[in-house]
């Protein structure tokens, strides 16, 4: 399986970026549409050749299915508002709390939000969206969804440029 080390760097929380950055990071790391979509390059792999194609695509277009998958969500939420904007809600409070003030944030005098009163502020949130706000069959039905489409294009697009290649 590749090395997703420096795919994921503009998704580490730990990462010194703002979002914008992250964002900008993430678009501009895309492969070209055209080639992503490519009709021609489309060809069932020899039997010995598959899993190697579908690692070195997942590898290769790692950023292109990233968005697509946001995408996906995005449509999704046409239909369930309510989740999407749970799912929503709880990214920013996870951006605001690991992102924006990575380190401990002193309130008062007397108040300090630690790391561990962070963690436990999004293990709560998490596990209240997901079952109560329902967002779990949110995301259940993305992932649904995605998982075959991923799975398919990295099984039938052709190599077209080593992972290397890819704009990191």
């Amino acid at each position: 399986m590749p090395d997703f080390n420096p795919y994921v760097e503009p998704l580490n929380p730990a990462a010194q970026y703002s979002l914008k950055d992250r964002a900008q990071l993430v678009v501009e790391s895309c492969r070209p549409w055209a080639e992503f979509l490519d009709p021609h390059a489309f060809a069932p792999p020899p039997a010995s050749e598959a899993k190697l194609r579908v690692g070195h695509n997942v590898e290769v277009f790692f950023y292109n299915y990233l968005v697509l998958a946001m995408a996906l969500l995005a449509v999704f939420a046409v239909f369930h508002p309510v989740r999407a904007v749970l799912l929503a809600a709880t990214v920013a409070v996870a951006a605001v709390l690991y992102i924006l003030f990575p380190e401990d944030y002193q309130v008062t005098d007397n108040i300090v939000i630690s790391m561990p009163i962070k963690h436990a502020v999004m293990a709560v949130l998490t596990v209240l969206v997901l079952v109560v706000g329902h967002v779990f069959a949110l995301l259940f039905w993305v992932a649904v969804t995605f998982a075959p489409i991923v799975l398919v294009h990295a099984f039938l697009r052709q190599h077209s440029a080593a992972p290397a290649d890819a704009n990191i």
